[in-house]
């Protein structure tokens, strides 16, 4: 089956990886720091890792079902490790961060899974670019992200903006 997905069947790609997925999450369990696991869940990492094994694939240079764990292994030690800075830059403190509620984590989930009329590689394609922009979001100052949160989440107007940071709808504009 290597030999087929090293020839560019997908399928077999996919299956060949899949394999893996199990024996990936347990390495997750053991090395990923409990502090992440609320703001990253293991499904996310492992999805994130197996996309990244897929997209690169063809750099895969090793014969043997054995060395393509080995080379799993490292993409998701590399995940890792970026969720790991992402979350313990000087930006953030985690440690400080209060748990979303079960109300707010059910619907979250709920989002989580895409509908079945979105082709699904256009749909993972979409979230990843909502958490990235959730993520820039995230890294402005609070008036800043208040303003976006305002204007694109509760679609006020700058004058109303303005009002609730008290400065001139002029300056809100301009944030």
């Amino acid at each position: 089956m290597l030999a087929e997905a090293r020839a560019g069947n997908k399928d077999a790609l996919g299956e060949v990886i899949s394999i893996f997925q199990l024996r990936l999450r347990r390495r997750a369990q053991v090395r990923f720091e409990q502090a992440l696991s609320s703001k990253v869940g293991l499904s996310d990492l492992i999805q994130r890792t197996l996309i990244r094994a897929t997209q690169s694939f063809k750099d895969f240079q090793g014969k043997s079902k054995e060395q393509l764990f080995a080379w799993l292994r490292r993409i998701l030690d590399h995940e890792m490790t970026n969720y790991q800075r992402e979350y313990h830059g000087q930006k953030r403190d985690i440690d400080l961060e209060i748990p979303l509620s079960a109300a707010l984590l059910e619907r979250k989930m709920e989002r989580s899974f895409p509908p079945t009329s979105v082709d699904p590689a256009e749909w993972l394609i979409r979230m990843e670019e909502v958490r990235g922009l959730t993520r820039a979001i995230a890294h402005l100052d609070p008036q800043d992200r208040d303003c976006v949160r305002f204007r694109f989440g509760r679609h006020m107007s700058f004058e109303e903006i303005g009002r609730r940071l008290g400065c001139t709808a002029e300056a809100a504009r301009k944030r």
